[in-house]
């Protein structure tokens, strides 16, 4: 499935988890959830799309900058 959504097919990646209700019907409610998550934020996950246009994905590089960031700011000499 992230083959899937790394290809920027949300739509598939829908169906095919909405498939998967009609296999688990114990976790039906969870996987129903899972679809309408993606349903909702597809724009959102058009992952190849984004690449093509040089744009990060991942969280790490924002992660990365806050970390510097913050450290800068909170650990200089004398604070604690």
């Amino acid at each position: 499935m992230q083959k899937v959504l790394d290809k920027g097919k949300v739509e598939s990646l829908v169906l095919e988890i909405r498939i998967c209700v009609t296999l688990n019907t114990e976790a039906a409610g969870d996987i129903e959830n899972e679809a309408e998550y993606f349903e909702r934020n597809k724009a959102r996950k058009r992952y190849s799309e984004f690449r093509r246009q040089g744009l990060f994905v991942a969280s790490g590089v924002i992660e990365a900058g806050c970390k510097t960031v913050i450290c800068r700011r909170l650990k200089q000499s004398t604070m604690f």
